[in-house]
């Protein structure tokens, strides 16, 4: 888990290890990282293929799972749903105080941005981004800089003129 301020200083960064429930039900470990516009993961932190991501924005709510003995689904500790489009997606960080710190800082990024891309936006529609699982391939290339392997998966980005900065992805 890391939290760094951006070069800009205006938003936080959030990148860490999630496990990501996939619609089998299983558990699926995965990088996840927010450039302060999107919310994308990797396989692991070094793998450079970006598996999905999703512009926070278009996001609907983004909440908390408490834990509920009585439900198997949510006994462990540490479970968040993000809303995209009409799918649930069942996010799951290593302790409760750190799922709720993912959830406050995708929520005012998501709020932040919303605002932004308000004022920015041309009243066309754009293409849905790409959904946030594995069970398909991310459509163009992805090799070259990240923006470069980037800019393909997202109409946002040219639709907006939006650069992709991710922060260093090193070994911890």
């Amino acid at each position: 888990m890391d939290l760094t301020e951006p070069k800009s200083g205006k938003e936080p960064y959030k990148n860490g290890y999630l496990q990501k429930k996939t619609k089998q039900g299983k558990w699926q470990k995965r990088w996840f990282e927010t450039n302060g516009i999107f919310l994308t993961y990797y396989k692991n932190q070094k793998m450079k293929k970006l598996l999905a991501a999703v512009k926070l924005p278009e996001v609907g709510e983004i909440s908390l799972i408490d834990p509920h003995p009585d439900n198997d689904d949510t006994v462990e500790p540490g479970l968040f749903s993000i809303q995209l489009n009409s799918r649930e997606y069942i996010l799951k960080a290593e302790s409760h105080p750190e799922a709720v710190e993912w959830v406050k800082i995708l929520t005012k990024l998501k709020e932040s941005e919303s605002k932004d891309t308000r004022m920015h936006s041309t009243g066309s529609s754009a293409e849905d981004p790409s959904p946030m699982n594995d069970d398909h391939e991310s459509p163009g290339p992805v090799s070259g800089d990240i923006e470069k392997r980037y800019q393909p998966m997202c109409p946002w980005c040219k639709k907006f003129g939006l650069k992709y900065q991710p922060q260093s992805r090193g070994a911890p």
